[in-house]
């Protein structure tokens, strides 16, 4: 970030991405060629990695969503884990860690026994020491999003 728009710019983003142009320019009292100029060095350089919508799980048939909580041995190819995980399609969430576990992953599943077989299959995996779990009981703040659901 080099400037003090970028960071205001950052910050209306971060809470409305669908914001359109026009009232980012009211909001920040700036001309819409300059925030779109700004947007655009933004995502150039990587600081603004990508738009996300938030939808309701039930539409996708996802009715759990659980955290694992991941040790790996110190033998590990942690990225060759962490290529495997990444590639998960249930595995939608996946956090490199230090403390007392390595990686923090967050599954969403249509039921119990799939997370089950996504946790058994971790647990399988050559250089996963352990994996502790906990279903998710329902989200209340995503990405800076207070969920009402």
């Amino acid at each position: 970030m080099s400037d003090k728009l970028d960071r205001e710019i950052l910050q209306i983003l971060s809470t409305n991405s669908r914001i359109t142009i026009t009232e980012l320019s009211k909001l920040t009292n700036s001309s819409k060629p300059t925030i779109s100029r700004k947007i655009k060095n933004l995502e150039e350089n990587g600081i603004i990695k990508g738009y996300v919508s938030i939808i309701d799980d039930r539409t996708r048939g996802i009715s759990c969503k659980g955290i694992m909580m991941v040790k790996i041995t110190g033998e590990a190819d942690t990225e060759n884990l962490l290529n495997t995980m990444e590639n998960m399609l249930q595995i939608c969430t996946v956090f490199l860690t230090l403390g007392n576990y390595n990686l923090f992953l967050i599954a969403s599943v249509k039921d119990t026994m799939e997370f089950y077989e996504v946790v058994e299959k971790i647990r399988l995996m050559d250089g996963v020491a352990s994996a502790d779990t906990s279903t998710i009981i329902t989200r209340r703040k995503l990405l800076n999003k207070i969920i009402k659901e």
